[in-house]
């Protein structure tokens, strides 16, 4: 049994897989009484069987009021079970609040805009009809409506 618990939280697994250039950010605050203590971040790669040296702290917060953790650079990570953990760096006193936790990222592949559909709606059909111009090499399209 551990004799000084930290408090942690593990997200679920985050496929990363098509992007580069990966950035970790949030807000923090602190809670309850005593030092004020930032955030300790790790990743891992397998599901969280092992986790990387490559660590990050936030800043520190200084009262309930939230403050931008700064920017965990994570680079080019290639996995499609990416798990973040994030720790109270503290040995002791206040507690950490975390708020809009944010992973950013630059997709490795390219999206083809189709510019501007149009619509055909006849009266008194319950058909509409979709078209726009075909994408040079596309093998398939995604539509969101």
């Amino acid at each position: 049994m551990e004799t000084n618990p930290k408090d942690v939280i593990i997200s679920s697994a985050i496929d990363v897989s098509s992007y580069t250039n990966l950035v970790l950010s949030f807000k923090l605050a602190t809670y309850g009484s005593g030092n004020n203590n930032p955030a300790f971040v790790e990743y891992s790669l397998d599901n969280g069987s092992t986790w990387s040296t490559t660590t990050f702290t936030s800043a520190t917060p200084s009262s309930s009021s939230y403050v931008e953790s700064g920017n965990f650079n994570m680079g080019t990570l290639n996995t499609s079970t990416l798990k973040i953990r994030f720790t109270n760096a503290g040995a002791t006193g206040r507690g950490v609040r975390l708020d809009n936790i944010l992973l950013t990222g630059t997709p490795t592949s390219s999206c083809t805009s189709l510019g501007t559909p149009s619509v055909t709606v006849t009266p008194g059909n319950t058909e509409a009809t979709l078209s726009w111009d075909a994408v040079a090499n596309a093998s398939s399209y995604t539509l969101i409506w």
